[in-house]
């Protein structure tokens, strides 16, 4: 009824959209969508509808913003892309959606250089780590700052099933 539907709020510049992404309310962001929100628009920070989705793990409200051609490499004010938000925090299924839809797998953040893998390994993220391994990500790049691999970051950090994943995949 002539409601502005992408206003953003007043502190961090986020919309309807972009909350009901964060919180996984499916229902909302199908109707926010189809009323002809804007799926691209970017927060304060950078994030868009469909980083804050994957971050959060919201599957339905992922394959809802592909599906009306959200924007997939946009980075946040980090250099962080969506498929780097949902590898870092465990998103196996969102992650798989991501790359299926062309996302690219190799990028690196512009704070340390780190990539999609780099995050997921730190993390101890074994299933994410395997999905990108199968899908072909770089084993061996190095970070900016320290020259951390994979292997050296899921080390440090005591992830053993994912230092012999990588291992078995031929980290150096």
């Amino acid at each position: 009824r002539g409601a502005a539907i992408d206003v953003k709020d007043k502190y961090f510049g986020n919309t309807a959209l972009m909350l009901a992404c964060v919180n996984g309310h499916e229902t909302c962001v199908c109707i926010l969508v189809g009323k002809g929100a804007n799926a691209n628009l970017v927060n304060n920070y950078g994030g868009t509808a469909l980083k804050l989705a994957c971050q959060n793990g919201h599957e339905t409200c992922v394959r809802e913003l592909l599906g009306r051609g959200a924007s997939l490499d946009t980075k946040d004010k980090y250099g962080r892309t969506a498929l780097m938000l949902a590898c870092r925090h465990g998103h196996v299924v969102v992650a798989r959606l991501l790359l299926e839809h062309g996302a690219a797998i190799d990028v690196k953040d512009i704070f340390d250089d780190k990539t999609p893998l780099m995050l997921a390994c730190e993390q101890g993220h074994v299933g994410v780590v395997r999905l990108l391994l199968e899908r072909g990500a770089a084993i061996d790049v190095k970070d900016k700052y320290f020259g951390n691999t994979a292997l050296i970051l899921a080390c440090n950090f005591g992830h053993v099933g994912v230092a012999r994943l990588l291992l078995e995949h031929g980290a150096s």
